[in-house]
């Protein structure tokens, strides 16, 4: 059985969370510009296309537009913003079925000349629950084989913030 435990977000739980924020502002900017861009074109170009019973609907559009890129803006941050607003994320305590040391190659590292040899680098991972999770080599050093492992969770958008020791949620 899984152990569960209600912690404050730490700075860096921010941070991260934060980061998830990239693809709402990303793909509102990608509606906003073009649509911007072209209402102003065509106004320019042809100014009775966008004149209806003597009504001119340019700034309507671009507002319509803007209006739009804000609602896809907040609609795909707003479970991360409502994890923030909250400072409080999940932590469970799950047993560890695993740990994996592989050995692995920087891609095109070895491709100058001939004789080169690739530049290795190891990758840990912890299984738990059937999935392989990377993890960073501090963590992996710190973890027994036969114990558990922490995963902090954020409540609301459910994202995985990180893989931590579980030391810190059991209080030895």
């Amino acid at each position: 059985m899984e152990k569960y435990k209600k912690m404050p977000l730490e700075a860096s739980d921010i941070k991260i969370l934060k980061y998830q924020f990239r693809p709402g502002i990303l793909f509102p900017l990608m509606l906003l510009v073009p649509g911007v861009v072209v209402v102003g074109v065509i106004s320019n170009m042809n100014p009775e296309l966008l004149l209806l019973t003597g009504i001119d609907f340019t700034w309507f559009l671009m507002v319509v537009v803007i209006g739009l890129a804000a609602l896809m803006h907040f609609t795909m941050t707003r479970n991360y913003r409502a994890d923030i607003k909250n400072k409080v994320k999940n932590v469970f305590l799950k047993p560890i079925q695993k740990l994996e040391e592989k050995r692995d190659f920087e891609a095109g590292s070895g491709t100058l000349y001939v004789g080169q040899e690739m530049n290795a680098f190891k990758t840990y991972y912890v299984i738990v629950d059937n999935v392989r999770h990377r993890i960073d080599e501090e963590v992996y050093k710190e973890l027994d084989p036969n114990g558990e492992v922490a995963f902090h969770y954020a409540p609301v958008s459910n994202y995985l913030i990180k893989i931590d020791k579980p030391d810190k949620i059991t209080g030895s």
